[in-house]
């Protein structure tokens, strides 16, 4: 389920030219690495209209900025 998720992600976040820098799974869910604050804002407002299943959760800290989708 997730590993299709993550590919879903992929496509959507290409598909709107919204840059990530890395997509993985984690233990609560699966993180998006970008790399600026407002390509996470942009990613979210975008997957949130597009995967309502999901919650999302700016783990953005210092430098890393990171998007959380758990289900």
């Amino acid at each position: 389920m997730e590993e299709a998720k993550i590919a879903d992600f992929r496509s959507q976040l290409r598909e709107e030219k919204i840059r990530y820098a890395g997509i993985r799974k984690t233990p609560k869910g699966i993180a998006i690495k970008f790399r600026d604050a407002a390509t996470v804002d942009q990613a979210e407002t975008y997957l949130k209209t597009r995967s309502k299943d999901m919650t999302y959760t700016d783990a953005s800290s210092g430098n890393e900025f990171m998007l959380l989708a758990t289900m």
